[in-house]
């Protein structure tokens, strides 16, 4: 990359504070009452947040206790290093080393299986985003004044434009999406924390269940080494 490219793209980045505050501004202009638009956001918070602490807090967890039969407290506290990591960025691939860690450490994973597992989880595994992009299509519904009896798509992404997508293949408008763009740092960060605790507690649930035939296949590759004893006789003939 040369300077001016480099120069150009870092302009661009610096003025997207920018963008993100005309889309707000747009949303809000468009809003007759601005009161009960607020409160709507309130209430988008407040169950986004709620669904997402029972699924870490009470679904996660119980997973894991009827899974492992064991203390679903010492999970949640083991996982603590891994969730931080996680809201920085926030990207669950940034938190894999951490999540191995955690997996082959704390809860005795198999490396084999938790170093394929966790980079495919983090690929693939959307249980947070699924869950914001269903919500936040009802509520962007919900304001157009729409009905919404109507088949959500599949849509393998986990971000704001997935909704995008969503609501444009359902011929409805998507003016208010600058709206969901100002909530983006908080949700994100929440969405982010669910997809990495999938992710762990998946990998120490197939670790579960693949245990034996991991052992097996361990056993069958391992070959079995003979210890061969030499003795000396250190006595000599007298030579006459």
């Amino acid at each position: 990359m040369s300077k001016q490219e480099f120069e150009k793209k870092h302009n661009l980045f610096r003025m997207s504070p920018i963008g993100v505050m005309s889309l707000i501004a747009v949303s809000i202009a468009k809003v007759d009452t601005l009161q009960q638009t607020f409160k709507i956001l309130a209430e988008y918070i407040g169950v986004y947040t709620a669904g997402v602490l029972i699924y870490q807090l009470i679904i996660i967890p119980g997973l894991y206790f009827v899974v492992t039969r064991k203390n679903p407290a010492k999970f949640l506290l083991s996982v603590v290093r891994p969730m931080m990591v996680v809201l920085a960025p926030p990207a669950s691939v940034i938190a894999i080393p951490e999540m191995i860690k955690t997996c082959e450490e704390d809860h005795g994973v198999n490396s084999k299986l938790s170093r394929f597992v966790i980079p495919l989880g983090t690929a693939f595994s959307r249980a947070g985003s699924c869950y914001f992009i269903c919500l936040s299509c009802f509520l962007l519904i919900s304001m157009n004044d729409y009905s919404v009896f109507s088949a959500l798509p599949s849509i393998p992404s986990a971000s704001i434009y997935g909704i995008i997508v969503v609501l444009t293949s359902l011929n409805m408008s998507i003016e208010n999406i600058g709206i969901l763009v100002a909530l983006e740092w908080y949700t994100d960060r929440l969405r982010s924390v669910s997809n990495a605790l999938n992710i762990v507690v998946g990998t120490i649930m197939l670790d579960k269940f693949c245990k034996k035939s991991l052992t097996k296949s361990e056993k069958k590759r391992s070959y079995p080494t003979t210890d061969m004893e030499i003795t000396i006789d250190d006595s000599t003939d007298e030579m006459l």
